[in-house]
């Protein structure tokens, strides 16, 4: 979806995505059966989960703490045990989703592999990896996170008093 549009580092990042989009499809895709399919424009939330089924991975590559929900939302998606999350290193989700195929985005190689190794990897290794990602987020939702954060507020306001 597209976000930041009037600021022209991103308008220039768009263009210069269109481009490598255009370039892989020429190179390796057909005029009816493009490889990459690039979507831009506001979606519904039942138009993104189908969206999120018909990919064969998701790469969330944030440079910096971010699109954690993406990646949930991918991994509470795909209920059928396909697809596979590669995930930056960089996300807080990361910390949490450890059976996602972990990435350094700034390695463009390990990137590379990371996708070439998730569409030929065994479908019953990414099934294995997914039903993983999935029962950690059953274990862990957002009134465990919840749970988890007012006890540390609780630990944290009470701590100072306990030493007077």
């Amino acid at each position: 979806m597209p976000s930041r549009v009037t600021l022209a580092e991103y308008r220039h990042l768009t263009e210069r995505l269109e481009e490598q989009v255009r370039a892989l499809n020429a190179e390796f895709g057909h005029p009816d059966d493009p490889v990459v399919h690039f979507l831009k424009g506001d979606f519904d939330f039942a138009d993104v989960i189908a969206l999120y089924r018909l990919g064969d991975f998701a790469a969330v590559t944030s440079l910096h703490d971010g699109m954690n929900l993406v990646a949930k939302e991918y991994v509470a998606a795909r209920s059928d045990l396909g697809g596979t999350l590669i995930l930056s290193l960089f996300t807080g989700a990361a910390r949490e989703l450890q059976e996602a195929v972990l990435v350094n985005p700034y390695d463009a190689d390990a990137l590379a592999n990371a996708f070439h190794q998730v569409l030929s990897e065994a479908p019953e290794i990414a099934q294995a990896r997914m039903a993983a990602l999935r029962e950690r987020l059953h274990r862990h939702t957002i009134y465990d996170w919840a749970k988890e954060l007012l006890e540390s507020i609780r630990r944290l306001g009470s701590g100072p008093q306990e030493a007077r």
